[in-house]
């Protein structure tokens, strides 16, 4: 289900540097075009300035928009700001809109994980990042016509409950389930391999289910080419409460991020999430937060 594709743009320059960093103790190194401080174990700016760059637009084959994402300035001052929902307000949404915090990454009455693979003493969870399972790769053929219904078995949350590559996994009618606990140390990406054992739990993994096919030209059983539009609005809507419902848990906005930013200038890295409407997402933070603050 991870996806993997020949490199198109080595990068070893960029590899090479952050090898630089861990060995010679420096203080950042260039990631892609975004710059990770190795004191602080994250990346450099205000938590929108890094999501402006850890969100750029990622196109086939694992192409990353070289220009930072021009965020909405209402987002951007939500995740610069205190966290603004409280718990138990949370809750109460939880409550009446039907949604169990079993299937949203876990209790939110729990914190999040550490990193160091769980190091009290080390960083707790700030990045939140956005994957698609890319799968099933219907190579050359149409994508079926349901796959944004239940009727389609890429829905099935049952099928991906055990599949702990990722800590939540959304499908395209709005649904959720946990595979692994939001306070489980995990990596999901390159980038935190590289990194070490401390990146493990300065991370949160969401799967967003998308089947993909092949592209014409492109190498032999490629899977470049996704679903227009990628995600369904449902599909973001859960998002953004798994994203809220984390964020109140840490007491902090998470800085949200894309695979294939994260893995940007890997060899063999992620190509996703592909077709991914950022607008449209944080449009749905928002609304969310909004909902929630001004419930009866």
């Amino acid at each position: 289900m991870r996806r993997h594709f020949p490199l198109i743009m080595p990068r070893a320059i960029l590899l090479a540097s952050l090898v630089s960093v861990l060995l010679t103790g420096k203080t950042s190194a260039a990631i892609g075009s975004c710059e990770f401080s190795d004191s602080s174990l994250s990346f450099n700016g205000t938590p929108a300035q890094q999501a402006a760059c850890l969100l750029r637009d990622v196109r086939r084959f694992g192409k990353v928009d070289k220009t930072s994402k021009a965020l909405d300035p209402s987002f951007s001052s939500l995740i610069n700001g205190a966290i603004s929902v409280e718990k138990g307000s949370l809750l109460k949404y939880l409550q009446s809109s039907g949604i169990a915090e079993t299937d949203i990454g876990g209790s939110i009455a729990n914190p999040l994980s550490h990193a160091g693979s769980g190091d009290s003493k080390m960083p707790e969870v700030i990045y939140f990042v956005i994957h698609d399972v890319s799968s099933p790769n219907y190579a050359k053929n149409s994508f079926p016509d349901d796959i944004n219904e239940a009727s389609w078995s890429g829905n099935d949350l049952v099928r991906w409950q055990h599949d702990t590559g990722a800590h939540v996994y959304v499908n395209r009618v709005g649904q959720s389930t946990t595979a692994r606990d939001l306070s489980i140390p995990w990596r999901a990406t390159k980038f935190e391999v590289d990194l070490g054992v401390r990146s493990k739990g300065l991370f949160v993994h969401v799967e967003l289910i998308q089947p993909r096919k092949s592209a014409s030209p492109g190498p032999i059983g490629n899977d470049a080419v996704a679903p227009e539009p990628g995600f369904t609005k449902a599909q973001l809507q859960r998002l953004a409460v798994v994203y809220v419902a984390a964020s109140v848990r840490r007491r902090r906005w998470l800085v949200p991020a894309f695979h294939a930013v994260l893995d940007e200038g890997i060899p063999d890295g992620h190509d996703d999430p592909q077709n991914f409407a950022t607008n449209a997402w944080i449009s749905e933070v928002l609304s969310l937060v909004s909902t929630i603050q001004h419930q009866k």
